[in-house]
């Protein structure tokens, strides 16, 4: 890890969860503006926290398949494309009128 890479989400955390899949993916502070950690996805935040989250939920299954399942549902409701510019226009209008 280098502590001098400015971290942030990009766009590998839409897709993951888009598709359904199980994302787990180093902490950053945009993250939680868009997923709930433990819930809808996973972070860690050092090699070794990765190692143990890994083995953690490779042995339990049922638990990541809900949290896949959540960052589905999310995806789904807030970061499709059509939201992200319905959003958009609607905050452009309310300075236009």
């Amino acid at each position: 890890m280098n502590p001098n890479v400015l971290l942030g989400v990009n766009l590998r955390d839409f897709e993951v969860t888009m598709s359904g899949g199980f994302l787990i993916t180093q902490f950053n502070k945009e993250l939680p503006y868009f997923f709930k950690d433990g819930l809808e996805v996973v972070t860690f935040k050092n090699e070794y926290e990765l190692v143990d989250k890994i083995k953690y939920y490779l042995k339990n299954e049922s638990e990541r398949k809900q949290i896949s399942e959540g960052g589905y549902r999310r995806a789904l409701m807030q970061h499709t494309w059509k939201n992200r510019f319905e959003k958009l226009f609607d905050y452009v209008k309310s300075y236009i009128k």
